[in-house]
């Protein structure tokens, strides 16, 4: 009996696996205060996205916020079975929600061509420190 109930938590920890990858994710990234510590700085920047692909072959992506045109898409490609991270400091403006119960144009979109892992991280140079990671959870998040 034993045997049994450890091969189905090792079959339920293998499918909980899969839950984060994905070919398709949307984001929309919530306002981190900027808190400016006199002795740390802010710690609301850089934010990036870090993206894992599994493939045997190189995987490609593209980034993209749809409803808004200021946002020129982001293509890239990450070698198989490697890790790649994107800069987004540089539209943080057009990426974070700063204002809360209101619809905007800020869903961030990742498509790929294989199936990746993907986190939106911030990460405070100025203290060393990582305040907020998500873990994006493609098609599960959405039901």
């Amino acid at each position: 009996m034993k045997k049994y109930i450890l091969l189905v938590f090792l079959l339920l920890a293998l499918k909980s696996t899969e839950a984060q990858s994905d070919t398709s994710f949307w984001f929309a990234a919530p306002d981190v205060d900027i808190v400016n510590n006199p002795t740390f700085g802010q710690y609301d920047r850089p934010i990036y996205l870090r993206l894992t692909s599994f493939n045997s072959s190189p995987t490609n992506v593209s980034v993209s916020i749809p409803a808004n045109i200021a946002f020129t898409p982001i293509n890239i490609t990450i070698p198989a079975n490697s890790s790649s991270t994107i800069n987004l400091t540089t539209w943080i403006d057009l990426i974070e929600n700063s204002q809360p119960d209101i619809i905007t144009n800020k869903g961030i979109h990742i498509q790929s061509s294989a199936d990746i892992t993907a986190y939106y991280e911030v990460n405070s140079i100025s203290c060393l420190c990582n305040p907020e990671l998500f873990s994006l959870k493609g098609k599960n998040a959405i039901g």
